[in-house]
């Protein structure tokens, strides 16, 4: 997988990725270690990455994790 169909990839996802979303878009878990090794791709928390290039605003990063934190509290509600 190229370095700008990645970026494009990224860019039409807010920067932030989850891991899934990764290999729908046909990149392989190979793929994704080789990435990260080469510094193109960085972990932001487990299973989300995002451009080790692009710096992501603190908006964005509030958002990210008020998401994370509210798909957790709901699916703890559902198993009640």
């Amino acid at each position: 997988m190229e370095i700008d169909n990645i970026k494009s990839i990224f860019k039409n996802q807010n920067d932030i990725m989850k891991t899934e979303e990764l290999y729908k878009n046909s990149m392989t878990k190979y793929e994704l270690s080789k990435l990260i090794k080469s510094n193109v791709l960085e972990r932001v928390t487990k299973g989300y990455y995002k451009l080790a290039t692009e710096e992501i605003s603190d908006i964005k990063l509030y958002r990210f994790f008020c998401h994370l934190f509210i798909s957790a509290f709901s699916y703890c509600l559902s198993a009640y």
